[in-house]
């Protein structure tokens, strides 16, 4: 969800931060960019000459290593864009730290459309 300047809504969260209260929810955004940065990590730290060939034979970049590593950290950036949808309902303490703008128009993240009553607390 983007802000009306464009900057991300760093009220959508992607992981909830354990077992202490006390902390906020981590941002979507930083998680995202975080899976990005470290898939490319992997890719220049861990993996051979010949996995990342391999890798890159398969998306049909055999000779296009640079992009095959840039389409990698982009998968591992977008693995978890799902997550801004209802899913941003599940954890009471975190919804309860969702911007006014997505409070006020939840239509675009469709809890009501996705979950049960159940979940809902009706």
């Amino acid at each position: 969800m983007r802000r009306p300047w464009g900057e991300p809504d760093p009220s959508l969260w992607g992981k909830a931060r354990g077992l202490d209260l006390e902390l906020a929810p981590y941002p979507l955004v930083r998680h995202l960019l975080d899976a990005a940065a470290v898939a490319e990590f992997l890719w220049d730290k861990y993996l051979s000459e010949n996995q990342r060939r391999c890798i890159a034979a398969g998306w049909g970049l055999s000779e296009d290593l640079p992009r095959a590593r840039s389409l990698m950290g982009l998968c591992a950036g977008l693995h978890d864009v799902g997550k801004v949808s209802a899913f941003q309902f599940c954890d009471e303490r975190a919804a309860a730290r969702l911007s006014d703008v997505l409070v006020g128009d939840q239509g675009k993240i469709g809890s009501e459309r996705t979950l049960s009553p159940i979940f809902l607390g009706s």
